[in-house]
């Protein structure tokens, strides 16, 4: 369940680092029309692509993917935060193109926010049944 997860994320996070870097200028435009980041526009899209591609990093690495499914469901939570944000309290919603996919809605791009977070969550329980079920063979193995 952890490959798997983490394959998902590397995937995701790499195309959305791409599509970001592709058009960097315009994807700080895009920040500093937004009402709750576009004064720190500058700083916000420096530091989201700094954690894509970090969490990218830390789940290519064997040893540090739970650390890597962890980052990955909290960049899933924060993009959701903003969304919800963005649809529940501010006054107007700006446009699409920030996200990974322009022709979601915010009601469709929060779904599927939060459905990342839910694999994030369900990668991370898999990570950690797999570790206690190690632990536990092992044992046994001992134990004979």
């Amino acid at each position: 369940m952890k490959t798997i997860t983490g394959f998902f994320f590397i995937v995701l996070f790499c195309f959305a680092a791409v599509s970001k870097l592709s058009d960097f200028e315009n994807f700080q435009v895009q920040l500093a029309q937004s009402p709750l980041l576009g004064a720190y526009a500058g700083f916000v899209s420096y530091a989201v692509l700094v954690a894509l591609l970090a969490v990218v990093v830390l789940l290519c690495l064997r040893r540090a993917r739970t650390a890597g499914l962890a980052g990955s469901l909290l960049l899933m939570l924060l993009f959701a935060g903003y969304t919800a944000y963005v649809l529940f309290f501010a006054a107007s919603t700006p446009c699409n193109c920030i996200g990974i996919l322009p022709q979601l809605s915010w009601q469709q791009n929060f779904a599927a926010e939060l459905a990342g977070a839910g694999l994030g969550i369900a990668g991370i329980y898999g990570s950690n049944a797999e570790k206690i079920k190690l632990q536990q063979e092992s044992q046994r193995g001992r134990a004979l």
